[in-house]
């Protein structure tokens, strides 16, 4: 990798970082982060980490092709996370034996739902994943996407664009574009932009998902587990496919949709 960081703020704006490359299993920096690696420092001090008009290109690890923030085996290590006005691009999760393959660009592992991360503004473009989001993997605590664009990035199974698993958080995706995104065959849900495989609840508004294909359920958007609901507001389905699967635009499980009108 590029940097490695354990400490408490990380603030980087202005940056291009390419071709960072981390894939050798052993250690936990040499598992995550091809360009940035964040790690636990011990204790239960929050950690803030922010990316402002930053570029990655051509980043590759096994778990965050470009940044991974990663908890420590005991410490709770909450996170704020802040990704605005920055690109995305060729960043990829690679794959060895069964280690890795999660989080094409960005991964993030914490400890307890009282990390956030907020993405508003930025590009993601090509990425991918030999496992679960192409773009970007998200495991414990609250997501904000804000008129960001996902294009034509790639997972093996879950999550073509965004993979979601935090039972006890909740994402949102406000405006921005799915386009182009895949999903493959080897994950268990679908999902070919965005897949919430757990979750309070599920929100989107405002965004447009175009072109986007899973070999499993939902072409577009997958969601199931959530414990309350799924929000569907003035959101665009064209031209979405699932192959083998349900919902060529949407699979909603649990009986927890709402749809509100534009």
């Amino acid at each position: 990798g590029i940097v490695a960081f354990c400490g408490n703020t990380l603030s980087m704006e202005n940056c291009v970082l390419e071709n960072g490359v981390n894939t050798a299993a052993g250690s936990q920096s040499k598992l995550y982060g091809g360009a940035v690696f964040i790690g636990a420092r011990g204790g239960s001090e929050r950690v803030k980490a922010e990316f402002v008009n930053c570029t990655f290109r051509q980043n590759s690890s096994l778990n965050g092709g470009a940044i991974a923030v990663v908890k420590g085996a005991s410490s709770p290590m909450p996170v704020d996370l802040v990704v605005k006005g920055s690109e995305f691009t060729g960043c990829a999760a690679e794959r060895t034996g069964t280690n890795g393959g999660v989080g094409g660009a960005i991964y993030l592992e914490t400890n307890g739902a009282a990390s956030t991360a907020a993405i508003a503004d930025s590009r993601f473009e090509g990425n991918t994943a030999k496992m679960s989001g192409g773009a970007a993997y998200f495991d414990k605590g609250n997501l904000a996407v804000t008129n960001t664009d996902f294009i034509t990035n790639t997972s093996a199974a879950m999550g073509g664009a965004i993979c979601f698993s935090s039972s006890t958080g909740t994402i949102s995706v406000d405006g921005g574009r799915m386009q182009g995104n895949k999903a493959g065959a080897n994950g268990e849900f679908g999902g070919g932009a965005l897949c919430v495989s757990y979750g309070k609840e599920c929100r989107v508004q405002g965004t447009v998902f175009e072109g986007n294909e899973a070999e499993g359920s939902g072409g577009a958007l997958y969601a199931g587990g959530l414990s309350a609901s799924a929000v569907i507001s003035n959101v665009q389905f064209l031209n979405n496919t699932s192959t083998k699967k349900n919902g060529g635009a949407a699979d909603i499980q649990d009986d927890l949709l709402r749809c509100l009108p534009g």
